[in-house]
């Protein structure tokens, strides 16, 4: 697998108001500011989600992520993003860091451990800094990942006075894996969300010098609500809620995705990878019906998915000296750099219940996961000339790793690889095959987000 690389740039302070004013916030104690409240993670966001340069606030040129720091005595703080150039994320900056990491992501770094350093990431509502009524959202739900804590603020312009700012916050919890918060307009001042000019989300100092951070997706309070099961909790609890099973696309062809949606670190994480029996001394090989210079550069899953829909082409399998012939493709979980080399890293994915694939094949393929070389899980995907999908929880895999007394929900604590196999014992086959979407396991069927 090649790295996919991208430079890392420090981004500039906004200078605009709502970035870098000084905030009196005299009066105003850390008790009466809220803390943001879990829920489960939704299946779509109408305010923006990983596959979008721009917040959906119903204005043409609008809804526009940039990224600021605060100073204050000297301390400094920057948000460094991959691919970023200027404060203001263009549609060309926002399509470069969603390509490397999923998300909107990024690493905050501080100069020392001062307190009263932070810098963060926002959108704008209104065109050109204007504002706009947003009170119908009632609230706004985040899905993130994040090292640090991140105080959510809202910039107003109240009666012509462009600087006004709310001095109350709702603070997001740093949390190790993506998981949904919500926050209600009800915990700022009467009247905040009606003339609305930014969002922001706000890392602070201290004892940690610099924290990562992911963003998937913002929906409104009012939208993610309708998709919730149970009730979300009040936001006067600061105890969260269990983890969700509910179905997550991770990857749709029909969006033209270059990376799978593992939810996990590292440039490469969800880069989608080809393989074959070369090694063991065949001939198979994979077979693209556009041309590609290298099925391993980064980018291959988009330029197909682009132009197809799916990850489609001809597995030409040849044994040559190998005892079978075999070819797939596949893509790793998360990363991790070792003495210089990017290594596949295995991680716990036990919450997504199993997995859903939605494909056609000629004949019959395998659904592989893996640690490192050694592959644990196996499931069969039946042939079929049409897409079809098929979901299967981790209890209906094959236990195949080298101790069959672990459940198979405790093997999916540790997987670094998902692969899809053709293999085949006699001496030549082909099999056209296409992967058009894979999701995490829901009883009500595949991803099929268009």
């Amino acid at each position: 697998m090649l790295k996919k690389s991208f430079g890392l740039l420090m981004s500039a302070c906004l200078y605009v108001f709502f970035a870098c004013s000084d905030e009196d916030v005299a009066g105003v104690t850390e008790q009466e500011n809220a803390i943001a409240f879990e829920v489960d993670t939704p299946n779509s966001y109408d305010l923006w989600s990983f596959e979008a340069y721009r917040i959906n606030t119903g204005t043409d040129d609008a809804g526009n992520w940039f990224s600021y720091d605060n100073t204050e005595k000297g301390q400094r703080a920057r948000v460094v993003l991959p691919a970023k150039t200027d404060s203001v994320l263009t549609d060309e900056d926002m399509a470069a860091v969603i390509d490397s990491c999923g998300g909107l992501c990024g690493t905050v770094e501080f100069d020392d451990s001062s307190d009263s350093a932070s810098a963060g990431i926002g959108f704008t509502l209104g065109k050109e800094n204007s504002t706009l009524d947003v009170s119908a959202w009632n609230g706004l739900c985040v899905t993130y990942e994040s090292e640090l804590a991140m105080k959510m603020k809202l910039k107003q312009g109240l009666n012509g006075d462009e600087t006004a700012n709310d001095d109350r916050f709702v603070e997001f919890p740093k949390v190790a894996r993506f998981s949904t918060h919500c926050a209600k307009w009800d915990e700022f001042s009467k009247g905040a969300a009606k003339k609305l000019r930014a969002v922001l989300f706000e890392f602070m100092g201290g004892s940690k010098k610099a924290g990562s951070f992911n963003i998937k997706g913002i929906g409104s309070y009012k939208d993610i609500v309708r998709q919730q099961s149970e009730p979300p909790r009040s936001s006067s609890s600061v105890e969260s809620s269990s983890s969700s099973n509910k179905k997550t696309c991770l990857w749709n062809g029909t969006k033209g995705m270059e990376f799978v949606n593992t939810g996990f670190t590292g440039d490469n994480a969800g880069l989608w990878y080809s393989y074959d029996d070369g090694e063991a001394r065949g001939m198979s090989v994979i077979h693209w019906p556009k041309s590609i210079e290298s099925p391993n550069d980064a980018g291959f899953a988009k330029v197909l998915s682009d132009a197809y829909g799916s990850i489609t082409g001809t597995a030409e399998l040849e044994k040559g000296s190998s005892e079978k012939a075999y070819a797939g493709i596949g893509f790793i979980m998360a990363e991790d750099t070792i003495e210089g080399r990017l290594l596949p890293r295995a991680v716990d994915i036990r919450d997504w219940g199993g997995l859903c694939v939605t494909y056609s094949s000629s004949e019959k393929m395998g659904l592989l996961l893996g640690k490192e070389d050694d592959d644990v899980l196996r499931a069969q995907l039946e042939p079929s000339q049409s897409l079809v999908g098929k979901c299967i929880a981790w209890n209906e895999f094959e236990n195949i790793s080298m101790n069959a007394s672990t459940s198979n929900d405790e093997l999916a604590k540790e997987i670094s690889v998902v692969r899809f196999l053709f293999e085949s014992d006699s001496s030549s086959e082909s099999v056209d095959f296409s992967i058009a979407a894979v999701s995490t396991y829901a009883p009500e069927g595949v991803c099929n987000d268009k």
